[in-house]
């Protein structure tokens, strides 16, 4: 049985400019998913849970935005 979810989607700056290619998740403790979701070049992300898109189950989470870049 899966929990009921809720879409969740956004947008990610870094001093104000759109962050591209940020991974953005939501954690929470005993949680057996991990909602995720992926930021395009205008920096909106929309959360995945078990399909594209449907969002995350209902609940308080932390939030995680990471971005790795390579230079060189």
């Amino acid at each position: 049985l899966r929990p009921e979810l809720a879409p969740v989607s956004g947008i990610v700056l870094y001093r104000g400019e759109p962050v591209e290619g940020a991974i953005v998740e939501f954690v929470r403790d005993k949680l057996p998913v991990r909602p995720v979701g992926n930021t395009d070049e205008s920096g909106k992300f929309a959360l995945t849970t078990y399909s594209p898109g449907d969002g995350a189950p209902l609940g308080e989470y932390q939030v995680k935005v990471s971005k790795i870049s390579y230079t060189g």
